[in-house]
């Protein structure tokens, strides 16, 4: 992996994914999901501000790419939510079928 691909892109990622135009469609699905949620593709933990915190059980979430799930998990120290973090794809799963009440997967298909 390159300097670029390690130590740049996540930032750019981060920066360019966090616009308001973006958050703004973030704040409008995020909020809705409920119970025990598996995230696919957190990345750099954008969508963690805007869970309804009164509304998750736990936060599973998934992303292969370590450089971003360490942005991600430095936001999580910041909040009060109960989320593990994987770092897998999201195309061998290793959970449990049927073990999530809500499925979020925003701005991920791109790399899916």
């Amino acid at each position: 992996m390159s300097f670029y691909e390690k130590k740049i892109l996540p930032k750019v990622l981060d920066l360019l994914c966090g616009s308001s135009p973006i958050n703004y469609q973030r704040r409008k699905v995020v909020p809705k999901v409920s119970g025990n949620v598996l995230e696919i593709g957190i990345g750099s933990g954008l969508n963690l501000p805007h869970y309804n915190a009164s509304n998750i059980s736990k936060i599973t979430a998934l992303d292969p790419a370590e450089e971003l799930t360490d942005i991600a998990k430095r936001r999580i120290y910041e909040l009060d939510l109960n989320i593990d973090v994987m770092n897998c794809g999201a195309e061998e799963i290793p959970l449990k079928s049927k073990s999530f009440d809500s499925i979020l997967v925003t701005y991920t298909l791109c790399s899916i």
